[in-house]
C-alpha cells in the first residue's frame, strides 16, 4: 500500500469563487491536501469496484491494483494539470466526492469528478456541474469542457442533461463541452 507522503498535490493559489454557490446545496469544496489521500483512494477504489467484480477479480487482487492505479492517476492529473484545483467535496461536513477543475483561458475543464455511492442519485453531480457552469460568463473562460469515456452511460446521461454537447472522440474518451446560450 502506498503512503500518504508519497503523493502530493500542487499549490494551488486560492481563488475566492471555490464553493461560492454551492452553500444552497448543502456542498463545499476545500483544496485537497495530503491528509485527503486515503479519502480519495477509498472513493477511487469504489468508482472502480463494479468494473473489478464484473471482470472477476479476486478480492484480496483489488486493493493492490486499486492502489496502484489511483497513484498512476494521481501523478499523471498533477503533472499534466498543475494548475489545476484538487477539491474535496463536503456535504453537511462529510468528505463525499472530488472535483478537479482546471481552469484556462478557453475553458473551465472538469479533470474529474467522482461522488461516494451513498451520495449519488440525490442532486450532487447535478449541482456541480451547476456550479462550474455560473463560473462561465463574461470575464470568464467562455465554456466547461471534459472527457468522458464512451461506456460511460451514466455519466453522459448526466452531462447532456446539464446541457453539454458531444465532440470529437480521443481514443476511450468523448470530448464534451458546454456554452452558455447554445441550443443544444
Amino acid at each position: 500500500m502506498l503512503a500518504s507522503g508519497e503523493l502530493s498535490f500542487p499549490v494551488a493559489s486560492p481563488d475566492p469563487w471555490i464553493g461560492a454557490a454551492l452553500g444552497q446545496f448543502g456542498l463545499s469544496l476545500r483544496q485537497a491536501s495530503s491528509a485527503d489521500l486515503p479519502f480519495l483512494r477509498r472513493l477511487y477504489g469504489q468508482v472502480r469496484a463494479p468494473e473489478l467484480e464484473a471482470a472477476g477479480w479476486p478480492v484480496e487482487a483489488r486493493q493492490p491494483f486499486v492502489d496502484m492505479q489511483f497513484a498512476l492517476q494521481h501523478k499523471h492529473y498533477v503533472m499534466k494539470f498543475p494548475n489545476a484545483h484538487f477539491l474535496v467535496v463536503h456535504q453537511h461536513g462529510q468528505d463525499i466526492g472530488r472535483i478537479y477543475v482546471d481552469v484556462g483561458t478557453q475553458a473551465i475543464h472538469l479533470i474529474d469528478i467522482a461522488i461516494q455511492v451513498e451520495a449519488r442519485g440525490h442532486g450532487v453531480g447535478h449541482a456541480l456541474i451547476a456550479w462550474l457552469q455560473s463560473m462561465v460568463g463574461p470575464f470568464g473562460p467562455p465554456a466547461v469542457t471534459l472527457y468522458v469515456e464512451i461506456n460511460n452511460t451514466a455519466a453522459r446521461r448526466l452531462y447532456e442533461a446539464c446541457g453539454f454537447s458531444a465532440g470529437a472522440v480521443n481514443g476511450h474518451h468523448l470530448l464534451m463541452r458546454w456554452a452558455p446560450g447554445r441550443a443544444d
